[in-house]
This record gives structure tokens, C-alpha cells and sequence, in this order.
């Protein structure tokens, strides 16, 4: 009984040290474009559950357009994760991407419920472009739950 009592603890020890962990991707895009054209960074493949992106602007009186998308290279699927234009005013900031459950005919469970992204194996792009002033900077972190 003793023995089945270790070889338990040390096997739960073992999933332990192999479950997931937060981990997170980070970007600058140093003088971003001042047109249409999109200045642009990307991660290498990630996966797990997205749960926030921060951004920090190198001047609080600028504005670009900003957009995160993760793009699957296993189904060629591209989700948004965060697209905002002329984002002014913002010397930091940090939104939480999420997507609403689908709720089905008579069925309240869902209603108002979201749920974190979910990426596997895909890259993120971080662009920015539109700065109303030349030289402007962004820098963006990226932060996930490993499975």
C-alpha cells in the first residue's frame, strides 16, 4: 500500500512538471508606416489559450491602426485577436481577447458567455500602420497559457 502511495505522489509530481505554464510573445515595430502599408512583426508558431495583449505606445499624442491576428498554418484560417484604428491617447494599454460561445435555439447556458482563444501551431502578425507622425514606435506582448 505504501509503494502504490509513492509511485501515486510521484506521478502526480510528474504531470505537474509537465502541465502548462503562462508564457508570452513580444513585438516592436519601431517607426511605424505613415501609409496604408503596414509595418509588421510575427511570432513563431504558438499554442494554447490567449488571454491578453498589452501595447505601448512610444508617444501618447500619435495614433496608428493596430492588428493582431493569429493565422493557422494548418487550415489557412486568420482570426483577428485585435484590430482598432486611429488608436490615440494610449501610452499603454491591455485588452483581453475573447470569442462568444455559440448559443443554440432554447438554450440560456451560453447567453453573454466568452471564451479565451484558442491558437495551435499558429502565428501571430502584429501590424501597425496609418501613424500620424513619422518615427512613431509600438511594442506589443502577447500573453498565453501553454496546454
Amino acid at each position: 500500500m505504501r509503494t502504490l502511495l509513492s509511485i501515486s505522489v510521484v506521478v502526480c509530481l510528474a504531470l505537474s512538471c509537465v502541465a502548462g505554464g503562462i508564457d508570452k510573445v513580444t513585438f516592436a515595430l519601431s517607426s511605424v508606416s505613415t501609409s496604408s502599408t503596414a509595418t509588421e512583426a510575427t511570432s513563431s508558431a504558438i499554442k494554447g489559450w490567449i488571454e491578453r495583449i498589452d501595447l505601448k505606445f512610444s508617444s501618447s499624442t500619435n495614433a496608428c491602426d493596430i492588428d493582431v491576428i493569429a493565422s493557422n498554418s494548418l487550415t489557412s484560417v486568420q482570426t483577428t485577436l485585435y484590430s482598432v484604428d486611429a488608436k490615440t491617447n494610449a501610452a499603454n494599454i491591455s485588452v483581453y481577447p475573447r470569442t462568444a460561445m455559440i448559443a443554440y435555439t432554447n438554450d440560456a447556458a451560453f447567453t453573454n458567455q466568452a471564451t479565451r482563444f484558442v491558437v495551435l501551431d499558429e502565428v501571430i502578425f502584429f501590424k501597425a500602420a496609418n501613424s500620424l507622425n513619422a518615427g512613431h514606435s509600438v511594442y506589443g506582448t502577447i500573453i498565453y497559457e501553454r496546454p
